[in-house]
């Protein structure tokens, strides 16, 4: 059974690309969520690209920010912020504000508890070879290039007797690519 509760987010991105404001539940997020470190005192005036991981996710984010600044078209999308011990299904809404500032805000809405998974654990030993998580709906491109629930991907690595977990490298699946570049041109997916 999922727990549902509200919460959201919002930044200010300014036109050189740094964090310029943070909402106070950007504060209350970051410390549930193990992350003091990410707090608005630390962010803001730093580049929002600093905090993205993944060349592929940069630059997605990138094209995102200036359709947005560019256009005034604003961009929908659902993500996921999951934690080793929570699935979270979250929306992304990305508007302009005045002076080419951009606003995004994060919305919660709706978390579920699940068993701890080690790949995504801050704190687990890496070693190996990376694999490739997707930075929008966390799933995780597996041995065989599937992309699955991190879930599955564990259950793999477990059955193949391999004793650490491997790294994780960000970047973004074709589905997820997909429905941003169609956010972007203005398109909803099925079901929004």
């Amino acid at each position: 059974m999922s727990e549902i509760r509200t919460l959201s987010s919002r930044y200010r991105v300014e036109p050189d690309l740094r964090i310029g404001w943070t909402s106070p539940n950007w504060d209350r997020f970051a410390i549930e969520n193990g992350a003091p470190e990410l707090t608005g005192g630390a962010v803001v005036g730093r580049p929002l690209l600093d905090f993205i991981e993944g060349a592929e996710t940069r630059a997605l984010y990138d094209s995102m920010l200036k359709r947005v600044r560019d256009s005034g078209t604003e961009v929908h999308l659902p993500f996921r912020c999951d934690s080793p011990d929570r699935r979270r299904f979250m929306s992304l809404h990305i508007s302009r504000a005045d002076d080419a500032k951009v606003v995004l805000t994060a919305e919660l809405l709706r978390e579920e508890p699940r068993p701890s998974v080690s790949l995504l654990a801050r704190d687990s030993p890496r070693v190996g070879d990376p694999i490739r998580i997707c930075s929008f709906c966390k799933r995780v491109e597996s041995r065989s290039g599937a992309w699955q629930e991190v879930e599955e991907v564990e259950l793999e690595l477990e059955s193949a007797e391999e004793p650490l977990t491997p790294p994780l490298a960000h970047d973004v699946c074709p589905e997820c690519r997909s429905a941003a570049e169609n956010a972007m041109a203005g398109e909803k997916r099925n079901g929004e």
